[in-house]
């Protein structure tokens, strides 16, 4: 209210997303059985989603031979699994749809193309301009010497990992990874790692 009491006064802005948001999802096809596929859990997981919010967002999928720049620009947000190479045009409109405020997550997986993720999405000479924050180094599989490992240094309060220390709805900090990429350390100074 505007009165001399500034006790009471309160503000509030809605931070609630407007519109239909567009999430592209590229996934290479790997093979005809929809649910061996990189992306099935994900994709699950997005209808589900869809389903509980009507109109909310718009999913994508597209194949990264078939990636196309118009599909790049309509998106709002970009989920890549299993990164391999795509065409010139398609991935100098994701540095420019990312550069304009996209957001871009990145699956590793076993079929991605390291070399590539080296080549054309880390940035040696302008790491603040990358897709990928960091080289990556070899992979390192349970079972070949190496134990099974959990995540570490998990900062539980941002607000991508608040949800899950939960045990009943989240159970992530017991979750075992069978293989992992190590990353170079090349921090750009901009880089916070959430969990290791």
């Amino acid at each position: 209210p505007s009165d001399a009491l500034p006790d009471d006064d309160r503000y509030w802005v809605d931070l609630a997303p407007r519109g239909r948001q567009t999430l592209l999802l590229i996934e290479a096809e790997t093979t005809q059985v929809r649910e061996l596929q990189p992306a099935f859990h994900l994709r699950t997981a997005l209808a589900t989603l869809a389903e509980a919010a009507p109109g909310r967002f718009r999913v994508n999928v597209r194949a990264p031979e078939a990636l196309q720049e118009r599909d790049v620009m309509q998106a709002d947000w970009v989920l890549w699994i299993d990164p391999r190479p795509v065409a010139d045009d398609a991935l100098a409109a994701l540095r420019r749809r990312v550069q304009a405020g996209a957001g871009l997550a990145l699956f590793l997986g076993p079929t991605t193309d390291f070399a590539f993720c080296n080549q054309a999405l880390f940035q040696t000479a302008s790491a603040e301009d990358s897709l990928l924050p960091r080289r990556l180094g070899e992979t390192v599989a349970a079972g070949q010497g190496q134990p099974r490992v959990r995540l570490a240094g998990v900062v539980w309060s941002h607000p991508l990992l608040s949800p899950f220390p939960d045990p009943v709805y989240g159970d992530l900090a017991r979750v075992n990874f069978n293989a992992y990429a190590r990353m170079e350390a090349t921090a750009t100074g901009r880089d916070r790692v959430l969990a290791a």
